[in-house]
Parts: C-alpha cells; structure tokens; sequence
C-alpha cells in the first residue's frame, strides 16, 4: 500500500514536472496569439450629415477668429444681423421674394429686392440693395437703390462680444423718388455656445427725408434682439423680436417676431426662409409676412488686403 502510494505520488510529480515544461516552452507563442486576438478590430460607421456638410466645415474653419470661435453671417431674409461681415473675397448675390398682409383694407404686397454682399477686406463688407414693389410700379422709391457699408470695429473675446457697425444710405433713383435717407445700425454679437448659440442685437437709427411717404417721421429708431442656432454645419435657426418707431406722425411704435432658417444646401448655393407676424394685433402695420431667399456666392473675388 505504502509503495503504491509512493509510485501514483511519483507518477503525479513526473506529470506536473512536464506540464510546467511544456507551458514555459509555449508561452512565447501563445501569449502572441492572445495579443492578436484582443485586438480590437476597426469598424468604421458612416456618419449622417446634411448635404454639403463637409464643406461647410471647410468654410467655418477658414472663418475661425482668433478666439477660436467661428465666424459666420446671417443671410436673411429676417432682419437680424451678425457682426460678423462676408469673408474677404466672397461676394455673394441674394434674389429675395417677399410677402406681407395686414388689415387695414389695402392690398398685400409682393416684393422682389436684389442685394449684393461683398467681403472687398478683412473685417469690411460693401453692401448694394435695390427692392421693387410687384404689381404696384406707380408707388414713390420704388426701385431706389440703398448703398450699405458694414465695418467690424472688434471681434468677439472671452466675455467682450463682437462689434460691428452698418451705415445705409438710399439714394433717390428709383419711381419719382425724393431725398436721401441715412441709417446707423449696430450689430452686437455674443456666444452663449460655442460655436453653436449665438445672441444679437441690433440698435439702429434712421433718418428719412424727401416725399416717398405721406407725413413720415423724419427721425425713427428701434431695435432688433434674437438668437441663432446651428442645427447642423450647414443649417441655421434664427429667430428675433422687432421693434421699430412708427413710420408717419402719431403711429404707435410696431412689434413683430421673426423666425428662419438659413440652409447651405450646396457649395456656394443656399436658401433663407422666413416667417413674421406682428404682436400688435390691430390693423396699423403688417400683421403677416414671409419671404424666401436664394443665395449664390463667389469665392476668390478679388479683395484687399487677403
């Protein structure tokens, strides 16, 4: 008994002795085998994106300011504006339809206006308008054209916003058209997200001369504040509130809200959508408005300054 004992421990031993040998003699190969099969392995998913996502990215990381945050403008068709001016050398053409109704017993207006935006140096933006009433020709300025000069004095660091200014001036030459009227607009920029929210406000001031209009103020102010959110590189939320003297002499001053979208729907092409309503709620001044607008751009337009 004891002697079997002996030759099964003797046996167990000579086992154990081989199967240690056997694991160091392996263990180089196998632990390389382990390393290859915990690789993970690369999947690589395609990411969603809206048309002409990538090169919208493109665009804003050319536009970034020092800041790191990045520069982008308000394309309309509301009112709102960034301080933010065209990228130098960028020209862009806007074709703008509008509509409006209200209920003081005359008829809606169609509108059609050209507006030329071009970056001609860093930080300095040209502006040409030309709006044409559709279907009312007979009506005083029609077809004046209106000269802008955007300027931005700073751009926007750590909690300082950006600051630009707007000066406007139309010139008389559109239907039996008179004087020449003046406008200073300012144009306040803040990021409450990076990159992604943005606030504004836009104080301005006007001075209106000739006979285009019966008994109109001659001095008349108001201001504009709202926000915009990127939904996407390439699309855009604006939304704002509008409130602006009256026009002719005892008006009560006029408040209106404003929502859009701004849609880069393609490589120097896009769409601006609009929809207004007035907060007054009785007959002086539009009670509904909308308007689209399409936008093409010119890159590489010559420009000082580059």
């Amino acid at each position: 008994m004891c002697r079997t004992y002996r030759l099964y421990a003797a046996v167990m031993m000579a086992f154990a002795v081989l199967a240690a040998s056997g694991v160091q003699a392996q263990s180089p190969s196998s632990g390389s085998e382990a390393q290859v099969t915990a690789e993970p392995i690369a999947v690589q998913v395609p990411e969603f994106r809206l048309a002409a996502d990538e090169m919208s990215t493109q665009t804003h990381v050319e536009r970034m300011s020092s800041s790191g945050i990045d520069d982008w403008d308000i394309w309309g068709p509301v009112h709102m504006r960034s301080a933010d001016p065209e990228p130098t050398g960028e020209l862009e053409i806007k074709n703008i339809f509008d509509y409006g109704t209200s209920s003081d017993g005359t008829d809606d207006d169609f509108e059609y206006e050209l507006e030329l935006e071009w970056g001609f140096a860093p930080n300095h933006e040209l502006i040409f308008e030309t709006p044409f009433e559709i279907g009312d020709g007979a009506i005083n300025g029609n077809g004046d054209i209106t000269l802008g000069w955007h300027w931005r004095l700073w751009t926007e660091q750590d909690m300082l916003p950006a600051f630009a200014m707007r000066n406007y001036i139309r010139i008389p030459s559109g239907y039996d058209s008179s004087g020449v009227d003046y406008e200073l607009r300012g144009l306040i920029t803040k990021s409450i997200i990076p990159n992604q929210l943005r606030v504004h406000l836009n104080p301005f001031l006007k001075s209106v001369n000739g006979h285009n209009e019966e008994d109109h103020n001659y001095f008349q102010w108001g201001f504009i504040v709202g926000a915009d959110y990127r939904l996407a590189e390439n699309l855009v939320l604006n939304a704002d509130y509008v409130h602006k003297s009256g026009e002719t002499e005892g008006e009560r001053n006029q408040h209106t809200m404003e929502v859009g979208l701004d849609w880069h729907f393609a490589e120097n092409q896009g769409l601006g959508l609009a929809v207004r309503t007035g907060l007054d709620g009785d007959s002086i001044g539009e009670n509904f408005g909308c308007a689209i607008s399409y936008i093409y751009s010119f890159d590489n337009f010559p420009a000082f300054g580059r």
